[in-house]
C-alpha cells in the first residue's frame, strides 16, 4: 500500500504540473528569462563623418523606429547637421533617410538629441535641438504617420517650440498620454537685452496631438548663473500624475545634484523640486539620472555618481513624497557612459540595460578598460539580478534599448572611436509575442502614397565575445506553430489522467 500511495502522489504531482496554463508557465519562466542577441551591425555606415545620439522608439505593430544625428553637409567641421531615420520591421532594417537638416546658423549648423513618442493613432511626435540662433539652441518639433515616416515629405513642417535652450547634454525629453496629449521638458536660459541669465527646467504640452502648444512654464529655477540642468527626463503615470528628474551641474561642468519634481494635475502646476542626492565634499559627481514606475506609487530613480562613477538607485513607495538613501546597485560596475534604460516585456517583467565597465578588482567578470551594455531584471524589494553582458566592451556611449512585440529587445549605441550607429536585436526567452494590427489610416488625413523602400544590406559584424548570435531569419518571427495552442494543456491533462489510471492498475497488480 505504501508503494501505491507513493505512486499516486507522484502521478498527481505530474498531473498538476501538466495542467498549469501557458501563461502561468510563462510567468515562471519570466523570472529566469534570458535574452539571446544577434551580432551587432552598423546602420549609419558613415566612416568619414560623425554619427551620434541614436534614439529608439518601439511601435505596437512590432516595428522599431531609429533616429540619430549625422554630419552630411560639406560645411567645415564635423558636427552632426542632419537628422537621420530608419525603421526595423521585425526582420529587416530599411535604408535610412535624412528627414531634417540644420537650419542656417550664425555658427556651425548642428542637430542633436532626437527624442520621440508614438500616440494611439500611429502618429510619431519628434523633438530635437538645433542652433539657428547661436550660441543658444532651439527646440524643434515635427510629426509623421508611422507607416509613411520613411518619406521625408511626409513629416510635418518643423516648428520651434522654444528658442532659449542651453543645449546641455540630453536636456530634452518627451512623453505621451492618451487623448493626444504630448508633454515636453527641457533645460533653458533666459535671453534678451539686460535679461539675467537665470537657468531653468521648463515644461510645455500639447493637448491636441501637436497642433498647438502651451506657453512654457518653469518647473524649477536655478539661481546660480554658473549652474544649469541636463539629462531631463519625464514620465507619465495614472491619475494625472507626471514625474520628472534632472541633473543640476555646477561651474566645473560636473553634476552636483539629482532633482525630482511631480505634477498631480497633468502639468498645470508642479511641486517644489526635491534634491534626491547632492555631491558631498570631494566626491566625483551626481549625473545621468532616469526614472521608472515599478509598482503602484512605487518609483525608482537610478543615477551615476558618489565617490566615483558608481550606479546608485533610490526608491519611493509613496509617489515621490519620500525617498530611500542611495543604494550602490551594481557594485562591480563603474563608469559614466549614459543613463540606464528600462523596458517591460509581455510578461510585465521589468528589464534594465546599462553601459558601464567592470570595476577594478573584478577583472574576472570582464573588460575593465571599455564599457559594454549590461542587462539586469527587477526582482522586487530593491533587488536586481546580477548583470549579464549584452555587447562586447567597446566604450560605447549612452545606449538606448526598447522592447517591441513583447519579446524582442532592440539596442542601439555609438562609440567615440568609430562615431557610427550600431544596433543589435535580442530574443527574450519565456515572453510571448504580442503585436497589434496595422494602424488605421482612416484616422490620419492627407497622407501621400508611400513609395517602396530598400532594405539595407549592411553586413552583420561578428561579435568579439561569447554572445550567441540569433540568425537573422529567426529574429522577429512569430511563435512557432502550436507554441500557444490553447488545446495543448487539455491534451496534456488527458494524457496525464490516462497515465495515472494505468499506473494505479499496474501498482494494484504488483501488490496482489
Amino acid at each position: 500500500m505504501k508503494l501505491l500511495r507513493f505512486g499516486l502522489l507522484v502521478s498527481l504531482m505530474f498531473l498538476s504540473i501538466a495542467m498549469v496554463s501557458p501563461q502561468q508557465r510563462g510567468n515562471a519562466a519570466a523570472m529566469n528569462s534570458e535574452i539571446v542577441w544577434e551580432a551587432p551591425r552598423n546602420i549609419s555606415n558613415s566612416p568619414e563623418s560623425t554619427s551620434t545620439d541614436p534614439f529608439l522608439l518601439s511601435d505596437p505593430t512590432g516595428k522599431v523606429h531609429l533616429f540619430w544625428a549625422e554630419k552630411m553637409s560639406a560645411i567645415e567641421g564635423n558636427q552632426p547637421d542632419t537628422l537621420m531615420y530608419t525603421v526595423w520591421d521585425g526582420k529587416n532594417w530599411f535604408k535610412s533617410t535624412d528627414i531634417f537638416f540644420a537650419p542656417e546658423s550664425d555658427g556651425t549648423p548642428i542637430i542633436a538629441y532626437p527624442h520621440a513618442v508614438i500616440d494611439s493613432t500611429g502618429k510619431i511626435h519628434l523633438i530635437w535641438l538645433a542652433q539657428p540662433n547661436f550660441p543658444n539652441y532651439t527646440l524643434f518639433y515635427s510629426s509623421a504617420f508611422a507607416p509613411d515616416a520613411l518619406l521625408a515629405d511626409n513629416w510635418s513642417h518643423q516648428i520651434a517650440l522654444a528658442s532659449d535652450l542651453t543645449g546641455t547634454k540630453y536636456s530634452i525629453d518627451i512623453a505621451f498620454r492618451a487623448e493626444q496629449e504630448i508633454h515636453v521638458v527641457y533645460a533653458r536660459v533666459q535671453q534678451g537685452s539686460g535679461a539675467r541669465e537665470e537657468r531653468a527646467v521648463s515644461y510645455t504640452r500639447s493637448l491636441d496631438g501637436g497642433i498647438s502648444w502651451s506657453d512654457p512654464i518653469d518647473i524649477a529655477s536655478i539661481k546660480d548663473t554658473q549652474s544649469g540642468a541636463s539629462d531631463t527626463r519625464i514620465l507619465m503615470d495614472t491619475d494625472q500624475r507626471i514625474y520628472t528628474t534632472w541633473t543640476e551641474w555646477g561651474e566645473s561642468g560636473l553634476g552636483e545634484a539629482i532633482y525630482f519634481s511631480k505634477s498631480l494635475d497633468n502639468g498645470d502646476t508642479w511641486k517644489p523640486p526635491i534634491a534626491l542626492s547632492r555631491k558631498i565634499g570631494n566626491e566625483y559627481e551626481r549625473d545621468w539620472s532616469n526614472i521608472q514606475i515599478i509598482g503602484n506609487n512605487h518609483l525608482v530613480v537610478m543615477w551615476e555618481g558618489g565617490w566615483r562613477a558608481y550606479r546608485q538607485a533610490q526608491y519611493s513607495e509613496d509617489g515621490g513624497e519620500t525617498w530611500s538613501k542611495p543604494i550602490d546597485t551594481f557594485p562591480w560596475l563603474i563608469g559614466e557612459n549614459g543613463t540606464v534604460e528600462f523596458a517591460r516585456d509581455s510578461n510585465d517583467q521589468l528589464h534594465l540595460f546599462i553601459a558601464q565597465r567592470v570595476r577594478e578588482g573584478y577583472e574576472s567578470r570582464g573588460d575593465g578598460n571599455n564599457a559594454a551594455i549590461w542587462h539586469s531584471q527587477w526582482r522586487g524589494d530593491h533587488y536586481w539580478t546580477e548583470p549579464t553582458q549584452v555587447t562586447e566592451a567597446v566604450n560605447l556611449i549612452n545606449p538606448k534599448v526598447v522592447i517591441t512585440a513583447g519579446n524582442l529587445a532592440v539596442a542601439t549605441w555609438y562609440t567615440q572611436r568609430d562615431l557610427e550607429i550600431m544596433v543589435s536585436v535580442g530574443q527574450i526567452s519565456g515572453a510571448p509575442r504580442i503585436i497589434q494590427s496595422a494602424w488605421d489610416r482612416s484616422e490620419i488625413l492627407d497622407i501621400p502614397q508611400q513609395e517602396a523602400f530598400e532594405v539595407t544590406e549592411t553586413p552583420t559584424m561578428p561579435s568579439a565575445n561569447s554572445i550567441t548570435p540569433v540568425p537573422q531569419d529567426q529574429v522577429g518571427l512569430m511563435d512557432q506553430a502550436g507554441g500557444n495552442d490553447p488545446t495543448r494543456p487539455v491534451a496534456i491533462g488527458i494524457v496525464s489522467v490516462l497515465f495515472v489510471a494505468g499506473l494505479i492498475l499496474l501498482l494494484r497488480k504488483w501488490n496482489h
